[in-house]
């Protein structure tokens, strides 16, 4: 009798669903990235790399929580330890990185529709003006470009909840605020076909950097796990 009674407590306590998802969750921010991150209209994290992050962790004993934030507010709660990692962050975030890529960072010039002068980045273009995220840290090799091109430099943040929030943003171009902005190649693309925005992109990438995802030191156990399941997924 002692023996089922044990026996029944050991596969109890093993397949109680919420003893086992509470003890196996991990938890990862991000800010919207369309086509990648975002949350869909059912209010789910959605997109090309959160389904990827699902299917490798499926593998495992882990089960993944999405939260979309602002970029800076996801950095930092990944350095509080409220949240175990941040997604898209490089070398130049200060992060430590699962060494396996999930994504691709590449800056272009987006340029109102129908301009025929576009930017170059071989002289000077002392009277034009570009749009940069003041949220990003931007690798030294891009500012140095755009220094090289004697642009003056606009910082906003890029941080949008909603399409319009989108179309505000292109129409800086319209307007004539500014003659340029750097922006996401794979992003823009996007929403132009999401939204029938209408703006001209640059041919040529200025910049191209992998994006990885980021943790503090005292996540390295975990991180070693992930890196293998998403390693794992990568040779399925």
């Amino acid at each position: 009798m002692r023996k089922f009674l044990l026996r029944f407590f050991i596969v109890g306590t093993c397949c109680n669903p919420a003893w086992v998802e509470a003890a196996q969750k991990l938890s990862f921010c991000y800010e919207t990235w369309h086509p990648f991150a975002y949350v869909n209209e059912a209010g789910k994290a959605a997109g090309e790399h959160i389904e990827l992050l699902k299917q490798a962790l499926a593998m495992t004993d882990y089960q993944a929580v999405f939260i979309e934030l602002p970029f800076m507010r996801c950095l930092k709660q990944v350095k509080n330890g409220q949240i175990d990692f941040v997604l898209h962050v490089d070398e130049t975030d200060n992060f430590e990185l699962i060494n396996h890529p999930i994504g691709s960072w590449d800056l272009l010039l987006v340029y109102k529709f129908g301009q025929q002068k576009h930017l170059s980045v071989n002289e000077k273009n002392r009277s034009a003006k570009v749009l940069i995220a003041r949220d990003y840290a931007y690798p030294q090799v891009v500012l140095d470009t755009l220094n090289t091109m004697a642009v003056e430099i606009i910082q906003k943040s890029f941080y949008t909840s909603n399409t319009e929030e989108v179309k505000r943003l292109f129409k800086l171009l319209e307007a004539g605020f500014v003659d340029a902005i750097l922006v996401d190649k794979s992003w823009a693309e996007y929403e132009m076909s999401r939204q029938n925005i209408q703006v001209t992109l640059s041919e040529e990438i200025l910049y191209s950097q992998p994006q990885y995802i980021g943790y503090v030191d005292r996540n390295r156990a975990t991180a070693q796990k992930v890196y293998s399941a998403l390693v794992a997924m990568s040779q399925k």
